[in-house]
Order: C-alpha cells, then sequence, then structure tokens
C-alpha cells in the first residue's frame, strides 16, 4: 500500500512543477548596460585564452626531480586548506 503511493507519488511529481506558463520574453538591455557587455565581449575574443599547454613548457624548465617536493609544497602553501 505503502509502495503504490509512493509509485503514485513520484510520477505525479514531474507533472507538479509544469503548471506556469511562460511570460512574455525579457526586455532588451538599456543602452547604458550594451556598451560595457560589447566592450567586455571584445576584449575577450581579441586575445586567446591560456590552456595547458601554453604552461607545459615552463614547468618542465621549472620542476625537475631534485626540486619536484620543494615545487609541490610551494603550491601547496598557495592553493591553502
Amino acid at each position: 500500500m505503502i509502495r503504490r503511493v509512493l509509485v503514485l507519488a513520484c510520477l505525479a511529481l514531474p507533472f507538479a512543477g509544469c503548471k506556469a506558463k511562460p511570460t512574455e520574453p525579457a526586455p532588451a538591455p538599456s543602452a547604458s548596460v550594451a556598451p560595457a557587455a560589447v566592450t567586455a565581449t571584445a576584449a575577450t575574443t581579441g586575445t586567446d585564452i591560456p590552456t595547458e599547454e601554453d604552461f607545459e613548457q615552463e614547468a618542465l624548465d621549472q620542476v625537475n626531480a631534485q626540486n619536484l617536493e620543494a615545487q609541490l609544497a610551494k603550491l601547496e602553501a598557495d592553493i591553502g586548506p
């Protein structure tokens, strides 16, 4: 009996949240907001985002078998607890 009630409740749950009808679309941003958004977009598209490959050679030059433990301790201290 309880199992049936739980199964029916689980089946009815997805339909309970679907009663809201979509409203009007959000208004267009004002003119004062648009230039900042365009500037931010232009700034991010002008340069490449650094990736792992960009820092690989630098890491190979800085970290070696002799200073591995010291570099690891330095990274852990930078990250914090």
